[in-house]
């Protein structure tokens, strides 16, 4: 897709900037729910479990508009080849299984167990390496953008 006239694709630090958002977004609310999880008497449920669940669902809400809470607050959305929201699927698996839970957290957490932090800080590293990609990409797409033909652009 060759960026046309009516399609104005984001800004490399708009992107950053609602990508720093969505992290710190998730982070606080994965760190006070886990405070307040603590103290509630079903606490034997794994928080992890809730959060997972609350996030696929936010997702999937968020998929019709193309957006994630950073996205909503810097005015942007993903869009594919045709200039569409993407289907509720593909923004679930681009986000959560490529970007998010799966791709981060998962592999992360089994590349520790398995080779320490040294093994960690490799999928930090190839993590970090996959969300810098639209910085030097002449389409401005992250890694996660390629398999399903997305970009991001102004909402």
């Amino acid at each position: 897709m060759t960026q046309s006239r009516d399609v104005e694709w984001v800004g490399r630090r708009l992107r950053a900037g609602a990508f720093i958002a969505d992290a710190v977004y998730f982070g606080v609310w994965y760190v006070v729910g886990g405070f307040v999880w603590a103290f509630l008497p079903f606490s034997d449920i794994p928080y992890q479990l809730v959060f997972g669940l609350a996030w696929i669902a936010w997702h999937v809400r968020g998929a019709e508009k193309g957006q994630s809470p950073g996205k909503q607050l810097a005015g942007i959305r993903v869009v594919d080849d045709d200039g569409r929201a993407p289907s509720a699927v593909t923004m679930v698996v681009r986000d959560w299984f490529l970007r998010g839970f799966f791709g981060f957290w998962i592999l992360d957490f089994f590349a520790y167990a398995q080779w320490g932090l040294a093994g960690a800080a490799v999928i930090v590293g190839v993590f970090v390496f996959a969300a810098l990609w639209c910085l030097w990409d002449g389409e401005r797409q992250c890694l996660w953008d390629k398999p399903f033909g997305t970009r991001v652009v102004y909402a």
